[in-house]
C-alpha cells in the first residue's frame, strides 16, 4: 500500500512532580511547597519508517491513455551508500521504457526518510482558593528541532531535480505559552 508504514512507534508520558501540599513529599514549608508544587511535565515521542514511492514518468509511454501512472524502467541498482537530500537514490538506475510498454520499477520499491518527532509541554498550576485555580504552560512541538526530509522528486521527467528532495516532512520547532483560569 502506498501509505504503508512498516514501523511506528508512539511514547507518550506525564509526570506530576510528587512535592508539594497533599502529595506524597512535602518540604514542610508552606511557601516551598507552594514553590516546588503543581508542577506537570508531558512528552509525546513518535517515530515512523519512511514513506513508500515509486520512480515514474509523467508521460503515456504504453499508450493507455493515463499520464502519471507509468513505472519507469530499472536498469541497475537504485540503492545508495549514502543518501543526501541532492541524491536520495541512484537516478542512474531508471529509464524511460520502450514506447507501448510498462516500466519494471517496482511499485512503492524505494523508502523516503524515517520520521521521528518529540513534543513536550511543562504545565504549572498556582492554586488560588477553594477550587480555583491558574494554570501556565509552555509547549514545545519539534522540541528538538529534527529535520525529516520530505519525499524525492520521483517523475523521471522532472530532470535535474529527479532523485533529490526539496521539503521536509515536518514544521520547524514552535514554542508556545498558554494561560488558563479553572473555576
Amino acid at each position: 500500500a502506498g501509505f504503508d508504514l512498516t514501523n511506528i512507534l508512539a511514547v507518550s508520558t506525564i509526570y506530576q512532580v510528587p512535592v508539594g501540599r497533599g502529595r506524597s513529599f512535602s518540604t514542610g514549608n508552606r511557601i516551598a511547597d507552594y514553590i516546588l508544587g503543581n508542577w506537570q511535565e508531558n512528552n509525546i515521542f513518535s517515530a515512523h519508517s519512511g514513506q513508500p514511492f515509486t520512480p515514474y514518468i509523467s508521460s503515456d509511454i504504453a499508450n493507455t491513455g493515463n499520464a502519471n501512472y507509468e513505472h519507469a524502467n530499472l536498469v541497475g541498482d537504485p540503492h545508495l551508500a549514502k543518501r543526501t537530500a541532492a541524491e536520495w537514490f541512484n537516478t542512474a538506475a531508471y529509464a524511460v521504457p520502450p514506447g507501448y510498454t510498462f516500466g519494471t520499477a517496482g511499485r512503492d520499491s524505494l523508502r523516503s526518510a524515517p520520521y521521528w518527532d518529540l513534543d513536550a509541554s511543562l504545565f504549572r498550576q498556582f492554586p488560588i482558593g477553594g477550587d480555583r485555580r491558574l494554570e501556565l504552560r509552555a509547549e514545545a512541538f519539534n522540541l528538538l528541532n529534527n529535520v525529516v526530509l520530505g519525499l524525492p522528486a520521483n517523475d523521471l521527467n522532472a530532470g535535474a531535480y529527479f532523485g533529490t528532495i526539496n521539503s521536509t516532512a515536518n514544521t520547524a520547532r514552535e514554542l508556545q505559552l498558554a494561560a488558563k483560569f479553572i473555576f
